[in-house]
């Protein structure tokens, strides 16, 4: 009977070592995802603070600023082709647009999702258009644009692909404003869990 005592004795303890070592295993799982989910989290934000960043760049007039946003590779696809491909095309076929000449552009980030490689990202958000020098009902217009970026070498995030959302709409300019004011600064993706 002893000797059986001490295999129960035995065998439990295994069972307990055994309970010990999956409880800290699920917990380590459990730390990983935690810590998986708050570095998506600010990968997010790091996508959406450039997208707002970008955006900036056009609203300033800021040449340089915009051109830094831009992958040397970069496509953007225009409502009606030619698409605008590379940096040096980009910078020159928006040049007008940066300067506000004839087209005052003003965009904000609603939505970010990044790749499983942590590296590919899609910022998606309104666009509003006011031309200036056009007819009332044709001033302003509002959209959705969609971004695709990537993180560079140097650990800067730029624009790979822009465009090929659906054409904006015609707004009014109450909704034109009304759309922008609510346009936030702060990034909605939490810093940590």
């Amino acid at each position: 009977m002893n000797r059986i005592g001490s295999r129960f004795r035995a065998l439990f303890g295994c069972i307990g070592v055994a309970a010990a070592v999956l409880s800290l295993m699920a917990a380590e799982r459990d730390r990983g995802v935690q810590e998986t989910a708050a570095t998506a989290e600010s990968l997010r934000c790091a996508v959406w603070q450039r997208e707002a960043s970008f955006a900036d760049s056009v609203a300033r007039h800021d040449e340089a600023a915009f051109a830094e946003h831009l992958a040397e590779g970069a496509v953007f696809v225009n409502a009606k082709p030619p698409h605008l491909q590379g940096r040096a095309e980009i910078i020159d076929g928006w040049r007008s647009i940066i300067a506000g000449e004839q087209l005052i552009l003003r965009w904000h980030p609603e939505f970010v999702a990044v790749g499983g490689d942590g590296r590919t990202a899609l910022s998606r958000g309104p666009f509003t258009m006011e031309r200036p020098d056009s007819n009332p009902e044709a001033r302003f217009r509002i959209g959705t644009f969609q971004s695709v970026w990537t993180l560079a070498a140097d650990g800067h995030w730029r624009v790979l692909f822009d465009g090929g959302g659906p054409p904006p709409e015609p707004a009014t300019e109450t909704e034109v404003r009304a759309a922008q004011a609510s346009w936030t600064r702060v990034c909605p993706y939490p810093a940590e869990p």
